[in-house]
């Protein structure tokens, strides 16, 4: 069996056509959330309510790695991981930590320093941290690739409160008692950001926490051509062929 890292790229390149490119800063890309948005406004409507009560911090630390139309062979991929199917884990958590791996001096940048934590979104539906999908494929893929970020912990938990669309909700999750996160260095994984109010709340219940800075990293922006059109900028610029070299944010 080859290496691990041979494995993954060949995953990699066979996904490269199919996973879909989150295209460079212009008037039509959101610089809050690297989605599309109305070339006539600052930020997409999401973003605009979102993040009016944000913290300012995590405004241009949303580093998706991935976009990703719904209904296409990546959105499949992105559902099938948290089913009983393991297939698709070697494939997102080897995305994360490579990316992690080639990004890094940009990630400690935007961070302040390397990160000190990893860890990921918290479950809405109740499940305990260790039996996500997401933290178990992502605690696998950084074992796999040492130094690639902290292992990662249990930061926070869901109190069992909601998380409107497109609304700013910290206090949905809380820092379970023991856990220290005060002057944290945070890299928080999300698989997919829609509206992004999940993560962001997330993000925030950290720096509230005392946590020094926050990066998000979603695995894919979900984009609906349905709702922009498939002749928007954006759609037609995220069909490039993936480059994991590339950095939405230059």
């Amino acid at each position: 069996m080859p290496p691990a890292g041979e494995r993954l790229e060949t995953l990699l390149a066979a996904w490269r056509t199919r996973m879909g490119t989150v295209p460079g800063p212009a008037d039509w890309v959101c610089p809050r959330c690297c989605g599309p948005c109305d070339p006539s406004y600052s930020y997409c409507y999401g973003c605009a309510r979102l993040f009016s009560a944000a913290p300012r911090s995590v405004q241009t630390r949303v580093i998706p790695i991935t976009s990703c139309l719904e209904e296409s062979a990546w959105y499949s991929q992105l559902l099938a991981y948290k089913t009983n199917s393991q297939d698709p884990w070697p494939l997102l958590g080897g995305l994360v930590t490579r990316f992690a791996t080639v990004h890094a001096k940009k990630i400690a940048a935007l961070l302040g320093g390397a990160p000190t934590a990893t860890t990921v979104v918290p479950s809405k539906r109740g499940r305990p941290m260790v039996e996500q999908p997401l933290f178990r494929l992502l605690a696998a893929a950084v074992k796999a690739t040492p130094g690639a970020l902290p292992p990662p912990a249990i930061l926070l938990a869901h109190n069992g409160n909601a998380v409107p669309r497109q609304t700013y909700t910290p206090g949905a999750f809380g820092v379970p008692r023991g856990q220290r996160v005060r002057a944290a260095r945070v890299v928080l994984v999300e698989d997919s950001w829609t509206s992004g109010a999940t993560a962001v709340s997330a993000a925030g219940a950290l720096v509230e926490a005392g946590a020094q800075t926050v990066v998000i990293l979603p695995i894919a922006r979900l984009i609906k051509s349905s709702f922009w059109g498939d002749e928007h900028p954006y759609l037609q610029a995220m069909r490039a062929p993936y480059d994991i070299t590339h950095w939405p944010r230059e």
